[in-house]
């Protein structure tokens, strides 16, 4: 996955956010209504979590305990999130799975990989407005259908998360880097932040491999709620008549506030 080009988007559309522009990070199928109204349960893939603490030298050290920490929150907060939006959630053991069954491993890197493809469709680079945000139909095809046929999974929840820290060393070089340029600039010390976290959640069709919904977000801190706030954009739904139909009531829009512990 191409990181640092998903924290640069995510960052870019929180800040015409706040700035007022009515654009969205969400993408969302074009015929989303009709896939949903056949999906009842979702499994939750193994999430992809990367979490590195940022050294004076220019290193970036992996830390290993923190990422497993985020990995079981980032689930939780997924899984709790879905039950909400009316979902039943799949339990299903992906390690004991791609242990015992290598072409299994194989198929769940493969729906990475198709996913990272159709990125390039969903995240041009050009803003979306919230009127266009449904007009995509990007898929990766059948190569999700084991993973929904293992888990019997209507659908298949994609996560990515990317955190990082800021070590002792590398936060006093941008503050001094920060004091010179205002020095220089005539202009105010901007603050630095310490930490920061992105995610990606992506909602799959388990039969055609559409992808429904995506949204990614960024925040200038590590924190695994991040995941809570990015799916609790993704459409209300109630049943009429035993099938699943979107509530058509608009989300209400999250502040910075929300993403504390």
């Amino acid at each position: 996955m191409h990181t640092k080009k998903l924290i640069v988007t995510a960052l870019l559309f929180s800040w015409v956010i706040v700035s007022g522009c009515s654009y969205t990070s969400v993408r969302q199928h074009q015929d989303f209504d009709e896939y949903l109204a056949d999906i009842k349960s979702v499994v939750i893939a193994p999430p992809a979590v990367t979490i590195e603490e940022w050294q004076f030298s220019g290193d970036k050290v992996p830390l290993l305990e923190k990422k497993e920490k985020i990995r079981e929150l980032i689930m939780l907060r997924a899984k709790e999130r879905l039950l909400a939006k009316g979902f039943e959630v799949k339990d299903f053991d992906f390690n004991a799975a791609m242990e015992s069954d290598p072409d299994f491993a194989f198929e769940v890197n493969q729906v990475v990989e198709a996913f990272n493809e159709a990125r390039a469709e969903l995240y041009d680079g050009k803003p979306v407005t919230e009127e266009n945000k449904d007009k995509f139909d990007a898929s990766i095809g059948p190569v999700i259908n084991t993973i929904a046929s293992r888990s019997q999974a209507d659908a298949v929840l994609l996560l990515h998360y990317y955190g990082y820290e800021k070590s002792a060393g590398m936060v006093a070089k941008d503050l001094a880097a920060s004091v010179l340029l205002a020095l220089v600039s005539g202009g105010t010390t901007v603050a630095q932040s310490m930490s920061g976290s992105q995610v990606e959640i992506a909602f799959i069709d388990g039969d055609t491999g559409a992808v429904l919904w995506v949204n990614t977000k960024a925040v200038p801190s590590l924190t695994a709620e991040i995941a809570k706030h990015t799916i609790d954009e993704f459409p209300d739904t109630e049943h009429e008549n035993g099938i699943r139909v979107v509530k058509r009531e608009t989300a209400p829009k999250q502040t910075e506030s929300d993403y504390n512990y």
